[in-house]
């Protein structure tokens, strides 16, 4: 599964991976990975725009069990992290 169509699909710099990006709850821009993930923390959300809330553990697991998707933060989930471009 994957992130919405409705948002903007880019790809990392480094890695090549479709990544769309989100406000955190500090209101700062984040990179997700597009496909949702089995462990992923982050649910996203649409009013007002993109935005990704962090989930608890336990939050996480039940809302993929309720049906819906979770994602990871690509700065976690790059495999070139830490490289130089």
């Amino acid at each position: 599964m994957t992130a919405p169509a409705e948002l903007k699909v880019k790809h990392c710099s480094r890695c090549g991976v479709e990544i769309v990006w989100a406000r955190n709850e500090r209101g700062r821009w984040m990179p997700l990975d597009r496909v949702a993930a089995a462990n992923g923390r982050y649910d996203l959300q649409f009013s007002g725009g993109p935005s990704a809330r962090f989930l608890p553990f336990d939050d996480a697991s039940a809302l993929r069990r309720r049906g819906g998707m979770t994602f990871d933060n690509h700065f976690k989930t790059c495999t070139k992290r830490g490289q130089k471009k």
